[in-house]
């Protein structure tokens, strides 16, 4: 294994491990299920490239082919491909329930058929290779079993991706259809690709063996980047700049109101309580209504009620005429 393989695989496993506190912690403070999901789900991801490499590392460095494995190491093999296959299993599931948490439905009978039934398929592949090691044949035949239960997962959350993707262009346009769209075609994107890689194999055998590390480190690193604007357009922050140009925008800049003050006064007049937009937010309760404090200050008013009487009149004038 190439050191330029190895970088990839600790730089990705590092970027899941950032991204993977940065979910638990966005889910324990703001209380979206989706990202105490999609933080089990990048543990199962990581867990996989980490069991991964260490199979890799034993196949090719520790026990040739043809000598089997015996005492520790066979003990150390088959712990792996267990925590592997556990791993893989758990990587297609929480994608599922991330998905349908996202889009806010459960998943219909006939898809929970389906994937129990790729779930006995993987299960009765990684049998027959575990069996074939007990019977005494090489490491090579249970790592092929393993690629091929990878794969069978690869091509299950293609399948989600895809019913994400159309059913995310049904929606009508708002920040929520970016959101769903742009998660989609990320998964689609990697898992098309990784699916290439491995049908040109044979004609370009460094290409495949860089396509494992790549596949990690997009679904690793990509997010790590984009989870805070994947969350502003799901949950409605972006909303309000769709407004700027309106009178109501214009009076409030005049009045002082900063940009926030006037993302806190949006949500207010939409109905949600200082609670909902700290999620929606991310910033603490307390300064939310710091921040609804000062607007009632430049706007002369003392309580929720006046702030949305206000702003229903001013919308209804219309923008300022100019002199």
């Amino acid at each position: 294994m190439s050191h330029l393989v190895l970088l990839a695989y600790v730089v990705s496993v590092g970027c899941g491990t950032v991204l993977i506190s940065l979910a638990y912690h966005m889910s324990r403070a703001y209380r979206h299920r989706h990202l105490r999901t999609y933080a089990a789900h990048l543990t199962c991801l990581n867990v996989m490239a980490l069991s991964l490499l260490a199979l890799r590392y034993i196949q090719v460095n520790v026990s040739p082919a043809k000598e089997g494995i015996v005492g520790g190491v066979y003990v150390l093999f088959m712990g792996l491909c267990a925590i592997d296959f556990v791993a893989i299993v758990g990587y297609v599931a929480t994608f599922v329930l991330m998905t349908n948490q996202l889009r806010e439905r459960a998943p219909s009978a006939g898809f929970r058929t389906a994937g129990g039934l790729a779930l006995g398929a993987a299960a009765a592949v990684w049998g027959k290779g575990v069996l074939d090691i007990v019977a005494g044949r090489s490491v090579d035949v249970l790592m092929v079993s393993l690629r091929v239960l990878d794969y069978l997962p690869k091509a299950l959350i293609l399948l989600v991706s895809f019913v994400l993707l159309w059913q995310a262009q049904r929606l009508p346009p708002s920040g929520k259809r970016i959101a769903l769209q742009g998660l989609a075609a990320l998964y689609l994107s990697v898992h098309l690709a990784f699916l290439a890689a491995y049908a040109l194999k044979n004609a370009w055998p460094p290409l495949f063996l860089f396509a494992w590390p790549t596949y990690f480190l997009a679904l690793n690193a990509v997010p790590l980047f984009t989870l805070g604007t994947f969350l502003h357009y799901y949950h409605g922050k972006k909303t309000f700049v769709a407004r700027r140009s309106n009178g109501l925008e214009t009076v409030l800049e005049s009045l002082g109101v900063t940009k926030r003050e006037r993302e806190v006064i949006e949500l207010v007049c939409t109905g949600k309580t200082n609670k909902e937009i700290e999620g929606l937010l991310y910033v603490s309760e307390k300064t939310v209504k710091f921040h609804l404090y000062n607007a009632y200050k430049k706007l002369g008013i003392r309580n929720r009620v006046e702030l949305v009487n206000l702003v229903q009149d001013l919308r209804a004038s219309g923008p300022p005429r100019s002199a």
